[in-house]
């Protein structure tokens, strides 16, 4: 039940009738009537905008759960608010527990924000990597190829079976050898790599191939890639060595089947090496 009163002003309002709210509303506001699955539509697109992603403050999308004691409790109570995860200076190790612990078991989408280094950044990175088996998109970007290598380290051992995206790129155009979640990935979809390098892995089933500075790769690795990525949009390649051509009488030979990539609408190749970019297209 609802109570009226009188302000100041001469205009009712009435208490907001959710459970616990303690907030004052205009008589009829319709935003007091929102199912709770509308109210958490909203808080999810206020934590996701672009002004939030780009503040500097963790805290910042929070304000929207401060408008009631009720908006709060759900928000608490919503674990799909607390599984986009952006870290960067702001953040303290006690910050990420909190976050983690409410997120429950959902998946989880880390993004690490460089440039700017502090080594409480290491600590939280190796508190996420104990969460690899729940990452379904990794994000490292601006770091010092240092810095990034130091956070990736941290998710070298532990496989990712729900990772979809990975993206690690550095702003120091550098030749770090990595590892990262054992190179078990079955679920990545989309790779973006720069300023890093690591072994090819057994893509497949990609939408997005993008690998800068590629050390040693062998033909009968990248074309099994392609013929079973049907539904690649973007495929870039840059390699930093020559296209060890290893498809012969002992190797299936998979240029003697056209490959099919009807989705792709960006391609660029580029080696040391020209010959082996006409070896692909061929």
């Amino acid at each position: 039940m609802t109570s009226t009163y009188q302000s100041s002003g001469g205009q009712g309002e009435t208490m907001c009738s959710k459970p616990d709210c303690v907030s004052v509303c205009r008589v009829g506001a319709p935003i007091e009537h929102l199912p709770d699955e509308i109210l958490h539509e909203i808080m999810h697109l206020v934590m996701v905008s672009p002004c939030y992603l780009e503040s500097k403050s963790p805290w910042n999308w929070l304000a929207v759960s401060q408008v009631c004691r009720y908006w709060r409790q759900l928000s608490l109570a919503s674990p799909q608010l607390w599984r986009h995860i952006d870290i960067n200076i702001c953040w303290i190790p006690i910050l990420l527990r909190q976050v983690l612990e409410r997120s429950q078991n959902m998946s989880l989408q880390l993004h690490f924000k460089g440039p700017i280094w502090r080594d409480d950044i290491e600590t939280l990175a190796w508190m996420a990597a104990q969460q690899s088996s729940r990452i379904e998109d990794l994000v490292i970007e601006d770091f010092h190829s240092t810095h990034a290598k130091m956070i990736i380290d941290n998710f070298a051992s532990n496989p990712a079976p729900l990772l979809r995206r990975l993206k690690l790129t550095t702003v120091f155009d550098g030749t770090s050898h990595i590892r990262i979640f054992d190179y078990e990935m079955p679920a990545l979809r989309s790779i973006y790599l720069y300023g890093l390098t690591m072994p090819w892995c057994s893509y497949r089933n990609m939408t997005e191939l993008e690998i800068h500075r590629q050390p040693s790769l062998t033909a009968s690795l990248l074309m099994a890639t392609l013929h079973l990525s049907p539904e690649l949009r973007l495929l870039a390649l840059t390699l930093n060595g020559p296209l060890v051509r290893d498809i012969g009488p002992a190797s299936p030979d998979f240029r003697r089947t056209p490959i099919e990539l009807p989705h792709l609408q960006d391609l660029f190749l580029a080696s040391s090496v020209h010959e082996d970019v006409y070896y692909i297209l061929s």
